[in-house]
């Protein structure tokens, strides 16, 4: 894989390998890393966990952060959490729907002419 031209500009007096990440990172924040990777021609973006995807306006924007109320030190509280449930109804089908293909394709291949 060929480094991008500007890559040596991110690094200049960085040691090998993970110290050198190590070091290069810990002066920068998550904007300014970013930036200075994406001017330097290599594709960032941030790493995501639970918490950040739900306060990320753009799983918010699409609608896969759902809330529901739990139980949190005996009360019920209000928590987000990232992800899309499909209604039963939806899941049935699509199983009913994997089942009727293989059936197909077990017919198709039955019914083949042989070579």
């Amino acid at each position: 894989m060929r480094r991008p031209a500007a890559a040596p500009q991110l690094y200049p007096s960085a040691g090998t390998g993970d110290q050198a990440i190590t070091d290069w990172t810990s002066r920068r924040n998550l904007r300014q890393a970013l930036d200075a990777l994406t001017e330097a021609g290599f594709p960032a973006g941030p790493v995501h966990n639970a918490t950040s995807i739900v306060e990320e306006p753009r799983y918010l924007a699409r609608g896969t952060v759902q809330e529901f109320e739990v139980f949190i030190d005996e009360q019920v509280q209000r928590v987000r959490f990232p992800g899309r449930s499909r209604p039963a109804q939806q899941s049935r089908q699509s199983s009913g729907s994997a089942r009727n293909w293989r059936a197909h394709r077990q017919a198709a291949r039955r019914n083949a002419p042989h070579r």
